[in-house]
């Protein structure tokens, strides 16, 4: 899965330089908490200005093991991959405001470990659409950092999910 996910951030961004040839593409490493079973992941992120204020945002997403307080332990692993559109209303020489709407590809593997020799491991795919909002900050005319809020719906309550995104990366002027 993150061999596939890292292939698809790549894919995107190679279409998103060859869309235009006035733009920013930019990439960054982020951090991840997301509120369902309140646990942190990290991720990485390539975006491409192609045309005035719009912009197309890919990212790959991966929270390691984490244990879920239940009967029994159950350890899960996720990964993601987003692409996202962003508007950006500038709210200064340096700073941005979006509103962003796109797709998610989410997958989970669950591990039982009912204290059998032999351990239970499923897995779960699912498909939702993002909304949300972020700011972005140029640090310096190649450095940029943000933060971003979004909501997944991936199908009911057990899959809709919050998430909180902090990322910092470095960013390449193709004019």
């Amino acid at each position: 899965m993150k061999k596939i996910g890292l292939l698809l951030l790549l894919i995107c961004s190679v279409i998103g330089v060859k869309a235009g040839e006035d733009g920013d593409i930019y990439f960054a490493g982020q951090g991840i908490y997301t509120t369902v079973d309140k646990y942190f992941g990290f991720g990485v992120r390539a975006e491409y200005n192609f045309w005035r204020n719009l912009e197309f945002s890919a990212s790959f997403n991966y929270s390691p093991n984490r244990t879920l307080d239940l009967q029994e332990e159950v350890k899960v692993r996720e990964s993601e991959f987003n692409g996202n559109f962003h508007y950006l209303f500038r709210l200064g020489e340096f700073t941005s405001l979006y509103p962003l709407v796109g797709i998610n590809f989410t997958k989970w593997n669950v591990d039982y470990d009912k204290g059998n020799p032999v351990q239970v491991v499923e897995n779960d795919k699912k498909v939702g659409a993002n909304v949300g909002l972020g700011l972005k900050f140029d640090i310096t005319r190649n450095v940029r950092m943000g933060g971003e809020w979004k909501f997944v719906a991936a199908g009911g309550e057990d899959f809709n999910r919050h998430q909180f995104m902090l990322h910092a990366g470095y960013y390449f002027n193709l004019r």
